[in-house]
């Protein structure tokens, strides 16, 4: 164990040694590509006339083998092709394709969660469609396991909008267990959902939004769509609340961002809602459901080194006597706890702490280095406990937000729980768009 643990310290380390901040050319991530003369920037290295690297690079290599592929498979390759997309100009192009006109726009997505699913999709967007202040955005994703489509028309006047909004789809969806003891075991199940509804919204300002609507939603459970299939391990029965559920809902949402612009480096962003929703079929099910996603970031050293604090918790609570539907439990993984896949961990209630550094490599891109820890609970979290909270540590790259979204290319390792013996229990690699911050 103790071999295990040192193995993992040390490739974590040489992991990390990639997107280590450069000694020269602080800035060359931000600059104009036209303006840089050192093409040893774009790979982190001193001036060609730096007679000293040797005596970086043979000690890396003696001491780290395998930092020979980490350098020569890994590194340089991101590098040339963070300069290769600088001096094309890949990114202002792509614009000029995705967005040719001020009232429309179509943004491609795409998600390789390997082990998990991979679905391509396009997100739409069109305004002033019928009449002036009338949006209309549309979104879809087609792949293994994987069939989404989402449409949402809005209508502003003023500060007020009023819209509808509707959502059908079938996914495979992971299952590992509930509450914080769920074991690292993997089995799936199939969720067909399928839900319309209306929102009015008040927008003060470009910073705060306040949303209310009322839907109706169908879900439907099923066998998994790859093996292992839930039944085949779990008794679907004795687990709390694995029915169809048909939910009429309530909710209400508040949005405050202080940037002004979505690829500001400094700034605080909440995300809050609640929701009560009731089963029109059986009256006995209803329930409370809340979350909070509150995210601080600033740049701490110009331009572009950015830290960010995160802090996200979900909580549920019956108000009938039937337990809370299957599929509306809290969860993490994915994009929430990167280094486990998204469902990992699953129940009442959930919560996790994450932070990021992030600081520019290329004129359009990122490395980022993520910390985070959490686990889900029982309800109002009265089992939590800081040992049965589970580790994840990430680093990869992501594409500035540019009027597109941007691109992550991810490795994440997940951990056992702070009160086992340290271990490995996930590893993650993800390449998809991302619609966080």
């Amino acid at each position: 164990m103790h071999v295990c643990a040192r193995a993992v310290v040390a490739t974590l380390l040489v992991v990390a040694n990639l997107f280590a901040t450069r000694p020269a050319h602080a800035d060359d991530g931000v600059i104009d590509p036209a303006a840089r003369k050192d093409r040893n920037a774009y790979r982190g290295r001193l001036g060609e006339d730096h007679v000293d690297e040797p005596f970086l690079w043979i000690p890396r290599v003696i001491f780290f083998p395998f930092y020979l592929v980490a350098e020569f498979v890994i590194r340089r390759p991101i590098y040339a092709l963070a300069e290769w997309t600088d001096r094309s100009r890949f990114v202002p192009r792509l614009m000029r394709v995705l967005h040719p006109v001020p009232d429309f726009q179509w943004s491609p997505s795409f998600n390789v969660d390997f082990g998990v699913a991979a679905w391509v999709g396009a997100h739409l967007v069109l305004r002033n469609l019928f009449v002036r202040h009338n949006d209309l955005q549309s979104s879809i994703a087609l792949g293994i396991n994987v069939l989404d489509f989402d449409a949402r028309d809005e209508w502003r006047r003023g500060p007020l909008s009023v819209g509808i909004r509707q959502h059908a789809g079938r996914r495979n969806q992971a299952f590992y267990g509930l509450g914080p003891d769920s074991p690292n075991v993997q089995t799936n199940f199939a969720l067909t959902q399928w839900d319309a509804g209306v929102y009015g919204a008040v927008d003060a300002g470009k910073h705060v939004r306040v949303e209310l609507s009322e839907a109706f939603r169908r879900e439907l459970l099923g066998p998994g769509l790859v093996s292992p299939s839930i039944e085949s391990v779990f008794e679907t029965q004795a687990l709390p609340g694995y029915e169809d559920a048909n939910l009429a809902t309530i909710a209400l949402s508040l949005r405050v961002d202080t940037r002004s612009t979505s690829d500001q480096p400094s700034g605080v962003r909440i995300v809050a809602s609640g929701r009560h929703a009731r089963d029109v079929l059986v009256p006995d099910r209803s329930f409370l459901a809340g979350q909070v996603d509150a995210q601080a970031a600033v740049e701490v050293s110009r331009p572009g080194r950015v830290i960010s604090l995160r802090f996200y918790g979900a909580d549920t609570l019956p108000t009938g006597s039937e337990p809370v539907p299957f599929a509306e439990l809290a969860q993490l993984g994915g994009l929430n706890h990167l280094g486990f896949y998204w469902g990992r961990f699953r129940g009442e209630a959930a919560v996790m702490a994450e932070l990021r550094y992030r600081y520019p490599i290329a004129y359009d891109g990122d490395a980022q280095l993520v910390l985070s820890a959490g686990n889900a609970f029982a309800r109002d979290f009265h089992d939590f406990d800081v040992g049965r909270l589970t580790a994840s540590f990430a680093v990869g790259l992501r594409t500035r937000k540019a009027g597109v979204l941007p691109i992550d290319l991810l490795v994440g390792l997940g951990t056992t729980r702070f009160d086992q013996s340290f271990a490995v229990d996930s590893v993650r690699l993800f390449v998809g768009t991302d619609l966080g911050l």
